[in-house]
């Protein structure tokens, strides 16, 4: 009653005589402070991302499902990560979410799925998240018009490439011939 904040002590020392407080109940527990989440240990002390499951995804602060199911979708479509660098491409994905995990994640850039550049169709072409359909177009009418590719280097002088985002250096790994 002392501890009451409308209750001046002068007041509570006259009224301490006349308060009267039931007893404990039978079933009284005395308060507790509810314990603190603990903090949940990831499976990994880093991931590497061209294993990973959805479930894996999720462990690392700021992946929630969604964002882990586009991760491995993404991943599929390019045919495997080939750098940490990638996820950060993930569209959505905010930079400092990326800025968080990169220090967790590891690549292994094994088992990439290369595109052969004088077999794949146009529609393998187009799927790729690299290639748009203008490049993929171009690089069939060059099979058909020329030679097959002897290397990747002739893309360079298609003028579909020559866009000045870098996005010949990020297909480069995918390509084979």
């Amino acid at each position: 009653m002392a501890k009451i904040y409308t209750l001046d002590s002068a007041d509570y020392i006259r009224l301490k005589p006349y308060i009267q407080l039931p007893g404990r109940p039978a079933n009284f527990e005395p308060y507790e402070r509810k314990k603190k989440k603990q903090k949940r240990r990831p499976k990994f002390d880093r991931l590497e991302i061209n294993s990973a499951n959805e479930q894996d995804w999720q462990e690392l602060r700021g992946i929630g499902p969604g964002y882990a199911r586009r991760i491995v979708k993404f991943r599929k479509a390019l045919g495997g990560f080939h750098k940490v660098e990638q996820v950060a491409e993930l569209y959505g994905l905010p930079d400092s979410t990326y800025q968080k995990i990169k220090g967790k994640l590891h690549c292994r850039p094994h088992n990439i799925k290369k595109i052969n550049l004088n077999t794949a169709t146009e529609e393998e072409l187009k799927s790729h998240p690299y290639l748009n359909w203008k490049q993929a177009k171009a690089i069939i009418r060059w099979r058909e018009e020329q030679e097959p590719f002897d290397g990747p280097h002739v893309l360079q002088t298609f003028f579909e490439f020559d866009d000045g985002s870098g996005n010949y250096d990020r297909l480069l790994p995918y390509l084979s011939w």
